[in-house]
């Protein structure tokens, strides 16, 4: 635009050239003027107004960058190209703005950029969100945040923790997210994979379909995952295996298919294992056996196949185990006895078959046993009554068979369930009576016919693959039953002996042996027998030998042995038995032989076993006996061997400790006396020198103190002396 003074000039210059006298007088006046104005001063042009031309309209996100541009202008509004601008922003921790207007975004919050030359300035307001803003901003569209139930602050302030759902720690950073029951659909979105810091994610009860994105596997904080009871399908990611904070993971009631992945094996601090309810498929992982904080796991409606894995039994920590509802077969696994902790075990509606293993007996803590459904057989163990905290027992829908243990009325059960099976009630009354009062009883109804002794043998023979033993002569056939090689009878056909030593059996014993009402010994020594040894045997009240050594059995001795007040004989040695020796063997008055040496049994020797006057020969070494020898040995008087050696089980509180009695010096007749590889404490009592028939003395190996008593040298007998 052309500035007064210049039009002035030009004016001037068209008022010279003209010429003419008549309209010359009038213009010459005007041209005077003119000439006049061509002489003042106007004033330079000066920067009016500044304005920002391009300022963000969305928030920005920490690391972003943006060049702002502006636009000058003069007081005649004319645009001033290349005019200098000053920049400032009045938050540097929050935006940083260069001399040339580069803005770059650098913390959380909102800054005034303002930009000035001259008298003119503007500003312009930037926010700047978190990171954590834009994963829960792409969250709320992928899971229909308009929508929800309560959606309260969300996307209205750069506040998380104004958002409802939302926790953040002492900085701001997102920890928790909890949107159960709020009407969420959609999916998942990766980006949640980016909130470093979560240790809680619930979104349980919503419509949320599709896939759990891998990148949850990201989330190395989290503690708790709980997504169930939503529309989740396809695997579970194998990435959840690496949240190694991971305390509860509950994806129950979805779609999810596929196995279960090994990986979560490695999830070591994981307590809560919840999958029920979905279509997962495959073999139970063993490498879940490692997760051994483990407290709850159910895997119950799925389509999981395959055996049950032993190396569950690692869980020590246990409590309740759910696998109920799927196609699992295969036998239920023994070691399952070892989960001290366990409460609630359910194995119900599978395929399972084998007998209930007797080592259940040894949970002491488990109040439920739901097992109905299933293709058990054999017999209901005794050894169930042990799990005195056992409320509820649930067998039915199998092939059991056999007597109801009276074992169980030790229970106090309050749902008791063996209907549609070949289970029966027993004579007993008082067994009835028990049964008559718990409060939910669904049985068969049928009451138990005298076993006879040829049904027993049949039972034995089955339970032990009789078809696969070295000698199995006329079993099964119509002969005789004194013609069936290893059974003996007497007069009236009943059978008083059975002995079937080394004779290739491999199974379990079973109960239905108690029967035999009339046997007189029990050889089954050398042997595959495993399974733990039926308390019913404590009825055989004739019974005057039982060898079961060499063997596999597991589990207990039944303090039931303890009521055989005819037996002579008790051999047990090299087997897997575990647990305390019982007290009740004291009361065998006519033992003479007792032996329990290389097994895995506990606790101390018990004083009782002094009382067994008759006895002649005690073998409890290579066990892991502990506590002190008890003097009351001293009243065996007519032992002759005394086997308590290497009672060490690699802990050196694991053995025998504290002085040898010196009551051992009155055993007369005692010929061994193996005390090595204990720990046993102070001198060598002077009294064993009193032991004229002493033909070995072994006392190596552990802590004795002192000079050798010269009372030894009265040991004419002796022969062998460590």
């Amino acid at each position: 635009m052309t500035s007064p003074r210049t039009r002035g000039c030009r004016l001037w210059t068209q008022c010279d050239a003209m010429g003419g006298w008549t309209p010359r007088l009038a213009l010459a006046l005007a041209c005077a003027w003119l000439a006049g104005c061509a002489d003042e001063t106007l004033p330079p042009s000066a920067p009016a107004t500044l304005s920002i031309t391009n300022a963000p309209t969305e928030l920005l996100a920490l690391g972003d960058t943006v060049r702002l541009e502006v636009e000058v202008r003069d007081q005649y509004g004319q645009a001033m190209e290349g005019r200098a601008v000053a920049w400032v922003s009045d938050d540097p921790a929050v935006a940083t703005v260069s001399a040339s207007g580069v803005v770059k975004a650098v913390g959380v919050g909102t800054a005034t950029i303002m930009a000035q030359t001259g008298a003119a300035a503007a500003s312009v307001q930037l926010s700047v969100a978190d990171p954590e803003y834009w994963v829960l901003f792409a969250f709320f569209f992928s899971t229909g945040g308009e929508g929800w139930t309560n959606n309260n602050g969300w996307l209205e302030s750069l506040s998380l923790e104004d958002w409802y759902g939302v926790d953040v720690d002492s900085v701001g950073r997102v920890v928790r997210l909890r949107l159960p029951a709020n009407n969420l659909t959609g999916r998942i979105p990766p980006e949640l994979g980016d909130l470093a810091h979560l240790e809680e994610l619930d979104l349980s009860g919503n419509e949320i379909g599709g896939a759990i994105p891998s990148e949850v596997g990201e989330l190395a904080n989290l503690r708790d995952l709980v997504l169930s009871a939503n529309e989740l399908d396809g695997p579970i990611p194998k990435e959840l295996g690496d949240l190694t904070r991971l305390e509860r993971l509950d994806l129950a009631t979805n779609e999810l298919d596929g196995p279960v992945p090994k990986e979560l094996g490695s999830a070591a601090t994981l307590e809560e294992l919840w999958l029920q309810n979905n279509d997962l498929s495959g073999a139970i992982p063993p490498e879940l056996g490692k997760l051994l904080n483990l407290e709850f796991m159910t895997l119950r409606s799925n389509r999981l196949t395959g055996a049950i894995p032993p190396e569950l039994d690692e869980l020590a920590r246990l409590e309740w185990l759910d696998l109920s509802d799927n196609n699992l077969s295969g036998p239920i696994p023994a070691a399952l006895g070892a989960l001290a902790e366990l409460e609630w075990l359910w194995l119900s509606h599978n395929e399972l078959d084998g007998p209930i293993p007797p080592e259940l007996g040894e949970l002491e803590s488990l109040e439920a046993l739901w097992l109905s459904h299933n293709e058990l057989s054999g017999p209901v163990p005794a050894e169930l009554g042990r799990a005195r905290n056992l409320v509820l027992l649930l067998v039915g829908s199998n092939p059991l068979s056999g007597p109801l243990p009276v074992a169980l009325a030790e229970l106090s059960l309050v749902s008791f369930g063996y209907a549609n099976t070949d289970l029966c009630v027993p004579a007993d009354e008082s067994f009835r009576e028990w049964l008559a009062l718990i409060p939910i009883h669904q049985g068969t109804g049928v009451d138990c016919t005298p076993v006879s002794d040829r049904a027993v043998l049949e039972i034995l023979y089955d339970a032990t693959a009789g078809d696969h033993w070295a000698n199995n002569d006329n079993w099964l056939t119509t002969a005789e039953l004194g013609e069936w090689v290893g059974v003996q009878t007497d007069t009236a056909g009943r059978v008083v002996g059975l002995n079937l030593n080394s004779n290739d059996l491999n199974g379990t014993i079973p109960a239905e042996l108690g029967n035999l009402a009339k046997l007189e010994y029990l050889f089954l020594s050398g042997n595959k027998l495993h399974g733990a040894i039926p308390s019913e045997l404590g009825r055989l009240a004739d019974l005057e030998s039982l060898d079961l050594r060499h063997n596999e059995l597991t589990g207990t001795i039944p303090p039931e042995l303890g009521d055989l007040l005819k037996l002579e004989v008790l051999r047990l040695d090299a087997n897997d038995l575990a647990g305390p020796v019982p007290p009740e063997l004291g009361g065998l008055a006519n033992l003479r032989w007792l032996e329990l040496g290389s097994n895995q049994i506990t606790g101390p020797v018990p004083p009782e076993l002094g009382d067994l006057a008759n006895l002649e020969r005690l073998d409890l070494s290579e066990n892991n006996l502990s506590g002190r020898i008890p003097p009351e040995l001293g009243q065996l008087t007519n032992l002759t061997h005394l086997f308590l050696y290497d009672n060490f089980g690699g802990d050196r509180d694991n053995e025998l400790t504290g002085p040898i009695p010196p009551e051992l010096g009155e055993l007369d007749n005692l010929v061994v006396l193996s005390l090595s590889g204990n720990n046993l404490t102070g001198p060598i009592p002077p009294e064993l020198g009193g032991l004229g028939n002493l033909y070995w003395l072994l006392l190596g190996s552990n802590e004795l103190t002192g000079t050798i008593p010269p009372e030894l040298g009265n040991l004419g007998s002796l022969a062998n002396l460590d």
